[in-house]
């Protein structure tokens, strides 16, 4: 009897020591949660907007028409009879859909492979002419894609899939300032060009 009580207390301080290094059990009988342990796997799809997004873009003939998403300032035209461009400007903030989907329209571009300056869309030569700038800032970086100073004033079609991208891209922005109720409220044009 006293071999089994032995037997059964070596078994017991065996136990006993071999569980020192695994979990602990609290009072109430739960088993802890193990302690968070940095993921090692990397997403490559971008999930969200970056904190600092912005974007802007100049459109129409020479560039009359611009929008800055950091300010929300959208302007309809610089060109006045009386010099007063403040009536044509409204404030515009996209909710957090459309400034997501901006994001991704903008980062799929990559607007770094484009030439920055006097970029050729492909969309042909026109008289009053057209100017386009775009550009965004994402983490802490600024990309920015500037046409040449005569492209095709409607930017409908491109002789090339890049240029296409581009003025698509271009486009989607476009009518969607242009169909808010801020756009339409402003004065018409004052001056148009033939």
């Amino acid at each position: 009897m006293k071999r089994i009580l032995a037997f059964t207390l070596i078994i017991c301080a065996l136990l006993s020591f071999a569980s020192c290094g695994s979990e602990t059990v609290s009072p109430a009988g739960n088993v802890p949660d193990e302690p968070d342990v940095p993921s090692t796997d990397t997403d490559p799809v971008q999930t969200g907007v970056p904190d600092d997004f912005s974007f802007y873009m100049i459109w129409g003939v020479y560039g009359i028409s611009s929008y800055y998403s950091d300010t929300g300032k959208l302007t309809k035209t610089t060109d006045t009879i009386d010099g007063n461009v403040d009536k044509f400007v409204a404030y515009v903030k996209p909710d957090k859909e459309t400034t997501e989907r901006f994001y991704k329209l903008l980062t799929a571009l990559d607007l770094d492979s484009y030439p920055a300056k006097e970029y050729d869309p492909g969309c042909g030569y026109s008289a009053p002419s057209a100017r386009l700038v775009l550009s965004y800032t994402a983490d802490g970086e600024t990309h920015t894609v500037e046409t040449i100073g005569h492209i095709n004033c409607d930017y409908s079609k491109s002789d090339n899939e890049k240029g296409q991208a581009f003025l698509d891209a271009v486009k989607e922005i476009e009518k969607y300032l242009t169909s808010t109720p801020e756009w339409e409220a402003l004065p018409d044009y004052e001056l148009l060009y033939e």
